[in-house]
């Protein structure tokens, strides 16, 4: 009984959907159509300076700093003892990679903000629906959509280039 009221429900429930849309509704619904796009996050961070040079200085950064700290507590599991000055030097070497990793991770929500704004003004230009990341690393798209990556990053560029402009 159970499996026939949820087959019943499972063919009622559409046909009522269908049925409740108006005439005016309905013509309204085919004549809509969904403008999907996507933008390819992997390429546009490659591409944009801004980001590529803020991503490189951080690599440099973190992996001295992680140099650093690996070196020191190599030398201090060689000590038979370890010194409070040791141990406060090495404290200090972990809470600037610590700090470092808290400051990239700001940036990065800086950046992630500036893409969304930028991408934004893209949309609403072209009048998208709906925009989706098809990044290499992590595909969503296996046809169709539009691709803004350009836009975007020609977008990000041109407003970098406006705010170098004016802080001459």
């Amino acid at each position: 009984m159970k499996k026939a009221a949820a087959v019943l429900f499972l063919i009622v429930m559409p046909l009522l959907f269908c049925f409740s849309c108006s005439g005016e509704k309905t013509a309204d619904l085919d004549r809509k159509t969904l403008v999907v796009a996507y933008i390819n996050t992997d390429e546009l961070l490659i591409k944009w300076e801004k980001y590529r040079y803020l991503g490189d200085e951080y690599i440099k950064q973190r992996d001295k700093l992680a140099r650093d700290l690996k070196d020191k507590n190599k030398a201090l599991a060689e000590k038979t003892s370890i010194s409070d000055e040791d141990k406060k030097s090495f404290m200090i070497l972990r809470n600037q990679y610590n700090e470092l990793i808290s400051q990239w991770a700001a940036k990065k929500r800086t950046i992630v903000e500036e893409i969304r704004s930028v991408a934004s003004e893209v949309i609403e230009a072209k009048n998208i629906d709906v925009v989706l990341d098809n990044c290499e690393s992590s595909p969503v798209i296996e046809y169709g959509g539009t691709d803004i990556t350009l836009d975007v990053l020609a977008k990000l560029k041109e407003k970098s280039d406006m705010a170098a402009g004016s802080a001459k």
